[in-house]
């Protein structure tokens, strides 16, 4: 028929079709392990260990669940959040760092 419409398969990242890049690196912030049960560390680079560092989870709605300072070499107590798709917001000083991360059992 002309003009009707067909679906082909994408293949390939999606940063190639929609003209958004994935971002490689996070100024040096990094949380891990992902996926993760009960507990989440917060990695940072040198040059901001001086700066006061808080950080803040959010649910896929945007709701805050939980937000605290954070010190180094210390944990982030995720085991009375529900299992699924978390965002971290990480402040220290200037930079802010958005990062997903996933809680599983």
């Amino acid at each position: 028929y002309p003009g009707s419409l067909m679906m082909h398969p994408v293949f390939g990242p999606a940063s190639d079709f929609t003209g958004v890049a994935e971002q490689t690196h996070h100024n040096g912030i990094s949380v891990y392990p992902n996926p993760s049960s009960d507990i989440i560390y917060i990695d940072y680079t040198t040059d901001i260990r001086n700066d006061k560092i808080t950080y803040s989870i959010t649910d896929i709605y945007g709701r805050e669940l939980l937000a605290n300072k954070y010190t180094s070499h210390e944990m982030v107590d995720i085991s009375t959040l529900t299992d699924g798709v978390y965002f971290i917001r990480i402040l220290s000083g200037t930079s802010v760092v958005t990062q997903k991360f996933v809680k599983l059992k």
